[in-house]
C-alpha cells in the first residue's frame, strides 16, 4: 500500500481496464516507510544481504525493531518521499476503485517463519478482520511477507484464508492446490 501504488499505479491500471489487488499491512499505514526502504543505501543500491538476513531472521522483520537496531549500528535511516511511504487508512479506502481489491499482508509485515503460532494467528486474523470490516473490496487472500512461509504459518493461513501466495514469486495456492498445476 505504497502511496505511489495507490495513486499513479492504480490510476494507470484503471485507465487500461486492468484489475488489481493490493496487499495491505494495516499496522503500517500512515508510517514513515518500510524498514527495507528506510535503511537501503542511497542512490538505489540494494540492501546488504547480511543486513537483510539479520533484519528478517533475528529481528523477525518488524519495522520498529529493525530501525532501532539499524540506528545502533550507525546505518543511515532515510527520510522517504511521499510516494514511497504507506498511505493512510483514509487514503487507502478512498483510492480503491471498481477494478481493485484489497488482500491481507499481515498486520505489521513480520517474517512469519520466525513467529510462534499464536503470533502468526494474531497477525493474520487482525488484518483479515480489519479489512473485512472496512471495505467490500476485500478478498480473502494473503500474500506472505518477504515471500517467506513455512509449514506452521501455511497451516494457520489455510485455516483463515481462501488462498495465499508468495509476493516474491512462486505458485499461488488455493486451499492446498497450486494454481495452474494441472
Amino acid at each position: 500500500a505504497y502511496r505511489g501504488t495507490m495513486t499513479a499505479g492504480l490510476e494507470e491500471l484503471a485507465r487500461r481496464g486492468l484489475p488489481s489487488t493490493v496487499f495491505v499491512p494495516p499496522g503500517l499505514l500512515g508510517s514513515d516507510g518500510f524498514w527495507w526502504d528506510r535503511i537501503a543505501p542511497a542512490g538505489g543500491h540494494p540492501l546488504d544481504p547480511d543486513v537483510r538476513r539479520h533484519a528478517l531472521e533475528e529481528l523477525t522483520g518488524r519495522t520498529p525493531e529493525v530501525l532501532e537496531w539499524a540506528g545502533r549500528q550507525g546505518l543511515a535511516i532515510q527520510d522517504l518521499p511521499q510516494h514511497a511511504r504507506p498511505v493512510t487508512e483514509d487514503q487507502l479506502l478512498s483510492s480503491v476503485g471498481s477494478e481493485t481489491t484489497l488482500g491481507a499482508h499481515t498486520w505489521t509485515h513480520p517474517n512469519l517463519t520466525r513467529l510462534a503460532e499464536e503470533e502468526v494467528r494474531e497477525e493474520l486474523a487482525a488484518t483479515r478482520e480489519w479489512l473485512a470490516e472496512r471495505t467490500d473490496r476485500y478478498r480473502d487472500w494473503l500474500a506472505y511477507p518477504y515471500g517467506m512461509v513455512d509449514d506452521a504459518s501455511a497451516a494457520v493461513s489455510e485455516d483463515l484464508f481462501d488462498g495465499a501466495l508468495l509476493v516474491a514469486g512462486g505458485a499461488a495456492v488455493v486451499k492446498g492446490d497450486p494454481v495452474g498445476s494441472g
